[in-house]
């Protein structure tokens, strides 16, 4: 393609720099739309990835950051490549890349519906009671443990030090109650650095020394 622009860009020039007028527009221009050439394949490689990313973030709103991303990549697809075979398996309801279309439009909006308020208006409060809320939920002891404890480090570093605290009273119960001393010590520890930041410096040495 790069060719047979150059070639109608090079009959507009009658002059002996014919070739480095046109070859500077055709970089001007292939510059200009950086998304030329971009085929459906490479698109879907893009959805896929936010849908991966999408499923690795520990909060809601990150999610349907990822969600939404995906959303965006596979309506630019059905837009751009409505006749290619990936877009009708996706229109049929068929899994292409792993992705389902009318499952991620659910998934994005059951997300939106458990965000809520947080939508409009995404502030740090909002955010944390929602994670706080979703690592409460979690049956399995030993997962809600460490991750109760992640949320508490975050509540934090965000200056809410009693808030954290109760979080890591919380996590510490929650991974006693998991019986696997693994889990129990990934507390412990992460706790005990939540302390010292917190500058509870005898309560992290207590936690430390616990391990």
């Amino acid at each position: 393609m790069g060719k047979v622009l150059s070639g109608i860009l090079c009959a507009l020039f009658s002059s002996a720099r014919c070739r480095l007028s046109s070859t500077l527009l055709l970089f001007l221009l292939l510059s200009a739309s950086p998304a030329l050439g971009q085929s459906a394949a490479d698109i879907l490689i893009s959805a896929r990835r936010s849908v991966s990313a999408a499923y690795q973030a520990d909060l809601p709103a990150e999610r349907l950051r990822g969600l939404e991303k995906a959303q965006r990549s596979l309506e630019r697809l059905l837009s751009e490549f409505q006749e290619a075979r990936s877009s009708q398996r996706l229109l049929n309801g068929e899994a292409v890349a792993g992705i389902r279309y009318k499952s991620l439009l659910e998934n994005i909006a059951a997300l939106r519906m458990e965000l809520g308020t947080c939508i409009p208006n995404p502030t740090s409060e909002c955010l944390f009671d929602l994670a706080i809320e979703t690592a409460r939920n979690i049956d399995d002891p030993s997962s809600r443990g460490p991750s109760l404890a992640s949320v508490a480090s975050a509540v934090a570093r965000s200056g809410d030090g009693l808030r954290a605290q109760k979080l890591l009273n919380e996590a510490i119960s929650a991974a006693s109650e998991s019986e696997r001393r693994a889990v129990i010590d990934e507390v412990r520890s992460l706790a005990a650095w939540v302390e010292a930041d917190l500058g509870n410096f005898e309560e992290a040495l207590a936690l430390a020394r616990a391990l």
